[in-house]
């Protein structure tokens, strides 16, 4: 099978697959796959039907794969072909829901593998507004606080003002002693990629200003009519408060007709885990690996 290379332009082949086949997991999601295709080196091919994505950044002797959520008839499909065309092979990012269906269909011809550090945490929207109730209420008076002690605004991104949040980004990464190729650096170059190709993406976008100057920002889509993922969120701390800020005005702006928000996984930072769980998620979508020998 040839895979394909993932271009800007490959945006509406993915679009009419995830409309007949809805998707919430953010590993699945085109703005995911083109941004940070310099790390995965990601790839895709047709398959009767049906889409499969490769990564060519596996370091073993096996072809790793991600499959988008699909029927279980499109799975079985899909998963016996890839064993009878590539021999050992691995698919990172199964949902539970892939999961259940894989174990049932083959059983112990796969090893499963758990992983924690790549569950997407989903959020309902309202409450992320809201901030309501005893568990938020700390949430609630940090973000009031901010609002006393500074004065902001909050803009809707376009183009002009997207180009301009690219450097509030590389000022993110030298704050955080980026290095080349590590993983904030690949983090700062999907970043900019989502940024400076943020119309083509059909990303929203907001910004924090304060004194005139980018305090905040931050990338999202709406994935369907029930689910949007915030894929970048940059901020400078030295405003105490400008994370949940941020957080709670761009989903108030831009999210609040959706029911869930994906906002991605912890990476099994310490830090980013408790920032998520403080939160209180609605639920957990959680994911595993699995390879055939």
């Amino acid at each position: 099978m040839q895979f394909k290379d993932i271009e800007l332009s490959d945006k509406a082949i993915f679009d009419d697959y995830y409309k007949k086949n809805k998707q919430i997991s953010s590993y699945t999601s085109f703005v995911t796959l083109y941004t940070w295709r310099r790390l995965t080196k990601a790839a895709y091919a047709m398959y009767d039907g049906e889409l499969i994505i490769k990564f060519f950044s596996c370091r073993d002797d096996r072809s790793c794969f991600v499959l988008p959520q699909s029927k279980k008839e499109n799975i079985k499909k899909v998963i016996d072909f890839l064993i009878k065309e590539e021999g050992k092979i691995r698919i990172y990012h199964i949902t539970n829901e892939q999961y259940e269906i894989i174990k049932e269909l083959y059983g112990d011809i796969f090893t499963y593998e758990r992983r924690r550090n790549d569950d997407n945490y989903i959020y309902e929207s309202k409450k992320l507004i809201s901030l309501a109730g005893k568990k938020l209420h700390s949430k609630r008076n940090f973000l009031n606080r901010f609002k006393k002690e500074y004065e902001y605004s909050y803009v809707k991104l376009d183009e002009e003002l997207a180009k301009k949040c690219v450097n509030t980004a590389i000022k993110w990464c030298e704050r955080k002693t980026c290095e080349t190729g590590d993983s904030m650096n690949m983090e700062l170059s999907a970043c900019e990629t989502a940024l400076l190709n943020m119309n083509k993406l059909r990303l929203l976008g907001g910004a924090i200003l304060i004194n005139g100057e980018i305090a905040a920002f931050s990338l999202g889509e709406i994935l369907n009519d029930e689910v949007a993922i915030v894929h970048f969120e940059k901020g400078n701390t030295d405003y105490v408060g400008i994370y949940p800020a941020i957080n709670n005005e761009f989903v108030k702006n831009e999210l609040s007709d959706i029911k869930y928000v994906n906002r991605e996984e912890d990476m099994g930072v310490e830090g980013l885990r408790k920032a998520k769980l403080s939160y209180y998620p609605s639920f957990m979508l959680e994911f595993y690996v699995i390879d055939n020998g």
